[in-house]
């Protein structure tokens, strides 16, 4: 009964790990400003050298830099040639805060933790929308391909953990019989002969 237990966890395990990751949403409306948190997982006891704020190209590739801040020399440093009016929160998220947002500042922005050698960089995503303009996404009116994509992804993750779990209990159970099968016939069964 333990070893089906154990491949039930793993497999659930395996579907939260998929399900969790995720891109933050803000929304904002034109002339406020915009906080965006820095959700990315660092490592607890690493002494990360720097954080950078970055906004996304809209093919999703491209990076253009906003702001810097050295944690050795506690300084924070825009990038050369942006000059929109922002700053780093002091808040432990590290938010970037954009001040009268304009219709330029949607999109998708990328915060950057700088790992020491021989540790593990880690970046999250933050998505700014305007409210209205996330509200109509979400309602259908501009059609995406991400939900199918997320529908196909999910069902086939869940086909593979009901799988893996029937493939688990049958071993199960076929270890439960050569057991019975010895008790009663008093020789060795492997698992080629049960």
């Amino acid at each position: 009964m333990f070893h089906l237990k154990k491949c039930w966890f793993l497999a659930v395990q395996g579907l939260v790990f998929v399900a969790t990751k995720s891109i933050s949403e803000v929304t904002v409306k034109c002339g406020e400003a915009a906080r965006l948190p820095c959700k990315a997982e660092y490592e607890v006891g690493v002494q990360y050298r720097a954080l950078s704020w970055y906004k996304i190209a809209d093919d999703g590739v491209g990076l253009t830099g906003i702001l810097r801040k050295d944690f050795r020399e506690n300084i924070v440093r825009k990038y050369l040639g942006f000059n929109r009016s922002v700053e780093l929160a002091s808040d432990m998220l590290f938010s970037l805060i954009i001040h009268n947002v304009t219709s330029e500042d949607f999109g998708k922005y990328q915060c950057s933790m700088w790992a020491p050698l021989g540790k593990q960089n880690r970046q999250a995503d933050v998505d700014l929308q305007e409210v209205g303009i996330l509200q109509s996404k979400r309602l259908g009116q501009q059609p995406t391909i991400l939900p199918v994509v997320l529908i196909i992804l999910g069902s086939t993750l869940l086909i593979f953990v009901v799988f893996l779990y029937i493939a688990c209990a049958r071993n199960h159970k076929m270890a439960v019989d050569c057991k019975k099968f010895n008790k009663v016939q008093a020789t060795q069964c492997s698992w080629e002969s049960c």
